[in-house]
């Protein structure tokens, strides 16, 4: 089945498949097969340059679906009836306005079957890593957007967490009713406290009100920040980074006191991104030259931010003109010995970022002349855990004499 442009905002529900892998569908990405196309038909934001996702044929559609499992189609379908209803109730309208004379109305199950196969064609080229990457990640996206499609929606382990609440939390979650504006205050920072568990509280009142009332705005703001949970996403930070930085520690014990190699440990940006934890929301970045993670200039590397599986990015800012190298499994010792490579030997050196690979040695040269940084160092990617941390090992290249 084609698409059409019976749907002008097909390609928003289409990029949304990249969004569980935090993928960007940029301009010259080529999405996630890397052979995206470029639409006029105006895209949801109507500019005439919306991303299409790749082409593939109905019979190769058709394989790759026949290679899913049960469930993981089922997680698909989900995933694309929630992103639907969204912008069904945002779009509907326009959606109609271009029905051809003669044909009938655009329903939802219309739109959703037509984003299936566009979501489908999205993810079918990917790498078998990153698809059960994409997957793995996929129940988390669904279960955000049945909350956003309905803020009193509660799931199984929602319900689960709330019966271990004490008894007094009820009543806290009584007092977001009252018309006594402190009375609702105090309560909503007491279970905000009390964090996520009090879900299902909350969702009971707000299903609880007549529709209009205007207390529903104080009740779904509540559930939203309940869901977010930030105090449990920086737990969750904190355990990452004491994590890998236990696992620099053993590193250096086992060392020899003679070893020339360092130690660095970065964690992945998906992970710190967009939650204010001062010094760790720094920690996915690293500085080969001033030998500390951080942000503050002559960044070398940055993890897990890029369109690859724990990816190795290199450019985080302008001005630099840094390039990396995969060896593969190369021999790390022998790397880091030298001579660095001269200029006429860096071919095939990119600027693009790279995946991290556990064992995989890498050649990296920082290069920002405007600040004189120009430095080519060798490392090993010793430790990983996807979506939260990498730990390397790397020694700087000496130059030739």
């Amino acid at each position: 089945m084609k698409t059409t442009n019976l749907f002008p905002a097909l390609l928003l529900a289409s990029a949304a498949a990249l969004l569980p892998l935090g993928l960007k569908a940029s301009d010259d990405s080529g999405g996630a097969g890397g052979n995206a196309t470029r639409g006029g038909d105006g895209g949801a934001g109507g500019d005439g340059m919306a991303l299409r996702p790749p082409e593939i044929s109905d019979e190769k559609l058709a394989a790759f679906e026949k290679s899913l499992t049960p469930e993981q189609r089922a997680l698909i379908e989900a995933f694309t009836r929630e992103f639907c209803k969204a912008l069904w109730k945002q779009q509907e309208a326009r959606f109609k306005q271009n029905v051809p004379a003669g044909q009938k109305e655009p329903t939802l199950d219309d739109f959703v079957k037509e984003q299936r196969r566009a979501i489908l064609a999205w993810i079918a080229p990917l790498p078998q890593e990153q698809l059960q990457k994409y997957f793995k990640e996929l129940p988390e996206q669904i279960k955000k957007m049945r909350a956003q499609n309905d803020p009193a929606y509660v799931d199984e382990s929602e319900r689960t967490a709330a019966e271990a609440l004490p008894a007094e939390a009820r009543a806290e979650a009584d007092a977001l009713l009252s018309a006594d504006l402190d009375a609702y205050l105090a309560a909503r920072r007491k279970l905000l406290a009390r964090g996520a568990a009090c879900v299902p509280l909350v969702s009971e009142k707000l299903a609880s009100l007549k529709e209009g009332d205007e207390r529903g705005l104080r009740l779904r703001s509540l559930l939203a920040e309940l869901r977010q949970d930030p105090e449990r996403q920086k737990e969750k930070i904190i355990r990452a980074a004491e994590a890998a930085a236990r696992r620099v520690e053993a590193l250096k014990a086992a060392q020899p006191a003679d070893a020339k190699s360092r130690y660095a440990w970065l964690l992945s940006r998906r992970l710190v991104g967009g939650v204010r934890l001062p010094e760790y929301e720094q920690a996915c970045y690293y500085s080969f030259p001033k030998v500390c993670n951080g942000y503050g200039g002559a960044v070398s590397l940055e993890f897990d931010n890029s369109t690859e599986p724990d990816g190795l990015n290199v450019l985080m800012y302008g001005g630099q003109q840094n390039r990396i190298k995969d060896l593969g499994a190369a021999d790390f010792a022998a790397a880091a010995s030298g001579p660095a490579p001269a200029p006429k030997d860096r071919a095939g050196w990119s600027r693009r970022d790279v995946p991290g690979v556990l064992g995989h040695v890498y050649l990296e040269h920082c290069f920002e002349p405007g600040d004189g940084i120009d430095k080519i160092v060798a490392f090993k990617v010793v430790a990983l855990v996807s979506g939260e941390y990498v730990v390397l090992e790397w020694q700087p290249i000496p130059a030739k004499q």
